[in-house]
């Protein structure tokens, strides 16, 4: 199974739903990546999720991403998108379906308060464009989150999704027929084709110790560290809003506080943020990032390898979940 994500975060969290049931995945960082990796006769083997970090990028680059992983890949049976339709969420609509046919977009994620009724997208109970979503601090006024939601209403098959139940409708009435494009949400409905093929729960014990790096600017991300650092499971937090600004600064910022705080029992490092982890990995120099699992409700669990250390690392994206997803997994 091929899927691609238009950021990193959103590819963990894709591949975190197949790696909870014991199917292998992995994340590449580029499509070339994953083309000399495995090729694409081996796609079928495990789950292959390329993040392709489109999602701030010029319309023009957008373009060229999205032909080079469709001539070097194929087509995917799974586009990731943002669930508050952030960037260029309608851009890459139009390209995939005029790409690939027609196509349905849906991007309800329930578990993590994302829900849409009526054409309109809920955040925690309220409408994106009342939440602090609702202005996107990267985007510009043709790809924000108002703009993206009425053209995709006007322009493309726009679902709504309340429970998961919905969700599962969707891909049976669509799978096969149109190209499936929304969040991470939906992604999950794609496990059932794996069914029984898979291996052990890869669902994994709650960590020991965190250590949290946000490169997030969001309010929620700052209360969910403020809520999770009352826990003495939190050893300690390290926050650099700039991390686009000051890319190498925050890489190797980032990678002496852990390494400070990683000895005998290493800690889990919980990134917030997809633009935090994109960077973080880009700078180590991962092609492919292996995914062990997930926590509930639904977040990611991966390893990396730093200065000879393995550890587990935990994905969250910046606008997701509440106040207490951080301290809920303690």
């Amino acid at each position: 199974m091929f899927i691609i994500s238009d950021d990193l975060a959103g590819a963990f969290d894709c591949a975190g739903h197949f790696s909870s049931l014991g199917i292998p995945t992995d994340v590449y960082l580029s499509s070339s990546s994953l083309r000399d990796g495995k090729r694409k006769s081996q796609l079928t083997e495990c789950v292959k999720i390329v993040d392709l970090d489109c999602r701030y990028c010029s319309h023009e680059q957008l373009e060229r991403t999205l032909n080079q992983v469709s001539n070097e890949c194929g087509k995917p049976d799974f586009v990731k998108i943002d669930s508050t339709l952030r960037g260029n969420s309608a851009k890459i609509v139009d390209y995939v379906s005029d790409r690939f046919g027609r196509s349905i977009v849906c991007v309800a994620t329930p578990w993590h308060g994302r829900t849409v009724e009526g054409g309109q997208v809920f955040v925690n109970g309220s409408h994106l464009l009342e939440s602090e979503f609702s202005v996107d601090s990267l985007g510009d006024k043709f790809s924000n989150p108002n703009s993206n939601l009425r053209y995709l209403n006007q322009n493309h098959n726009f679902l709504d999704g309340v429970i998961e139940k919905d969700l599962e409708e969707i891909y049976d009435r669509h799978r096969g027929k149109e190209m499936l494009i929304g969040a991470s949400g939906l992604c999950k409905q794609l496990i059932r084709e794996h069914k029984g093929s898979v291996g052990c729960s890869g669902y994994k014990a709650k960590p020991n110790s965190l250590l949290i790096v946000s490169g997030s600017r969001s309010k929620l991300s700052n209360s969910q560290i403020a809520y999770a650092s009352q826990s003495n499971k939190v050893l300690d937090s390290f926050v650099f809003e700039q991390v686009l600004e000051f890319p190498d600064t925050f890489f190797e910022a980032a990678k002496k506080f852990i390494k400070e705080h990683t000895g005998q029992n290493k800690p889990t490092i919980f990134f917030i943020g997809g633009s935090t982890q994109r960077v973080f990995f880009s700078k180590l120099n991962e092609a492919k990032i292996e995914m062990l699992g997930t926590l509930p409700p639904a977040l990611p669990i991966g390893k990396l390898a730093l200065d000879g250390h393995i550890h587990e690392f935990i994905s969250k994206g910046g606008n997701s979940g509440n106040a207490y997803t951080i301290r809920d997994i303690l």
